[in-house]
């Protein structure tokens, strides 16, 4: 949850925002493109404040962005598997060997099948199971596990780096979007901007 406040015609965010799997955000990491005054002109999500002052925008901005925050909590079961999904497909997509890096392949899995080295067993039989899926795991996400049990989900998250979230009312309906960079070196200064329906309009692996 957050409190906003303008200073020096910026708007400032206190509190932290929880985007689950993409990164529990604090203070400077939140900030918002544009000033006070493009969103007097612009609106918020198509509601008026052209006449607000500068502490009832404030507020304005807080609300919309604690809502937001609430949504995706709700819902945060589906933001999980989508944020991993995208991950998955674009490492898949170029056959990143993400074995070749510490600890990316849990050791359980490593023993138990010393051969591994590539996305899929060579000769298409069954995949063995994952060695964790937590507690929490919404049932697309346990799919997902399922379809890439040599890939350490856990250590990956853990690795994550943090370089800022930003919040603005998208002309595409974004809501959010977040800047990481992991150990992999994989993604780099990641943009992923979210929508309402928690679809990803960019996944910009810059």
């Amino acid at each position: 949850m957050v409190t906003v406040t303008i200073e020096n015609s910026e708007f400032k965010f206190h509190g932290t925002f929880d985007c689950g799997y993409a990164g529990l955000y604090r203070d400077d990491q939140i900030f918002f493109y544009g000033d006070p005054d493009d969103v007097r002109e612009d609106g918020l999500q198509g509601k008026d404040l052209s006449e607000c002052t500068d502490e009832e925008l404030a507020a304005e901005m807080a609300a919309f962005y604690n809502a937001v925050e609430a949504s995706l909590q709700q819902n945060i079961q589906l933001f999980n598997y989508k944020f991993l999904k995208e991950l998955m497909d674009d490492l898949e997509g170029c056959g990143y060997p993400y074995w070749e890096y510490p600890d990316m392949v849990p050791l359980a899995f490593l023993e138990a099948n010393p051969d591994f080295d590539d996305w899929y067993p060579d000769d298409g039989s069954d995949l063995p199971e994952p060695v964790f899926i937590p507690e929490n795991a919404g049932s697309k996400e346990i799919e997902l596990r399922r379809k890439y049990p040599g890939f350490n989900f856990e250590h990956w998250i853990s690795t994550l780096t943090l370089h800022g979230l930003r919040v603005s009312d998208m002309e595409d309906g974004g809501w959010i979007s977040f800047d990481i960079s992991d150990e992999m070196e994989y993604l780099c200064q990641l943009v992923g901007a979210v929508k309402p329906d928690l679809s990803f309009a960019d996944w910009n692996n810059g």
